[in-house]
């Protein structure tokens, strides 16, 4: 078995390495539509990535983002290459970016996934996530509520 670890490669003021924005950017191209905007990492952005240890070193199976303004953040994107899937991987990535939302003080979370993508759908609902809104032609938004509102 092959152990994964997810880590923090890049924050607002030390954006990820040129390489591992390049990694990204080719699993966002397996897995994402050519209509889908290129991913973003300036601005406000957390980035995670899920490392596999390799032989020849720990190799980018996974990312995650996050971006937050004052009280709401939002999980962005996120992609596990297909052979690692069904391990936990994104799970692992929502979590340590709600660790992170909690942290820079955001008392809620919003997202979206596809309308078919039920695995991406059936992880957020697991790990607390409420239905905000169902867009029938396109996507589903969620929302996690951090903090409850004084």
């Amino acid at each position: 078995m092959i152990r994964t670890f997810v880590k923090l490669i890049g924050t607002p003021e030390r954006r990820a390495r040129a390489e591992l924005e390049d990694q990204i950017r080719q699993i966002d191209k397996r897995y994402f539509d050519r209509t889908s905007p290129p991913v973003d990492l300036r601005g406000r952005a957390y980035v995670w990535g899920v490392f596999a240890d390799r032989v020849v070193g720990p190799v980018l199976v996974g990312y995650g983002i996050l971006r937050w303004n004052g009280e709401v953040a939002h999980l962005e994107r996120s992609a596990v290459e297909r052979e690692y899937r069904g391990r936990g991987i994104q799970r692992q990535l929502i979590r340590a970016r709600l660790r992170m939302a909690q942290k820079l003080g955001a008392k809620r979370v919003l997202t979206y996934t596809h309308r078919n993508n039920w695995p991406s759908a059936n992880n957020l609902i697991g790990l607390g996530f409420r239905l905000r809104r169902y867009q029938a032609k396109e996507f589903i938004h969620f929302e996690f509520v951090l903090r409850r509102k004084t």
